[in-house]
């Protein structure tokens, strides 16, 4: 049985999730990285408006809260 309290275990959990934030930093960082020109595109008017990019927006955080009634 894993004794879960033992400074060992709980120091290599602690590394497992830090190596999980940085990968998922990585991904956030490389998606927003790669996808900054052509989000810029749509917003100057060079590209037509497509509504897929602000659903990824949305998956992130960074649109406003739906208006309440």
């Amino acid at each position: 049985m894993v004794n879960w309290n033992d400074p060992s275990v709980l120091f290599n959990d602690y590394l497992a999730l830090i190596k999980l934030d940085h990968v998922i930093a990585g991904i956030y960082i490389w998606e927003t990285v790669f996808t900054v020109g052509f989000e810029l595109d749509v917003l100057r008017g060079k590209r037509p408006y497509k509504w897929t990019i602000w659903v990824s927006h949305r998956d992130y955080g960074l649109s406003p809260p739906p208006e309440s009634n």
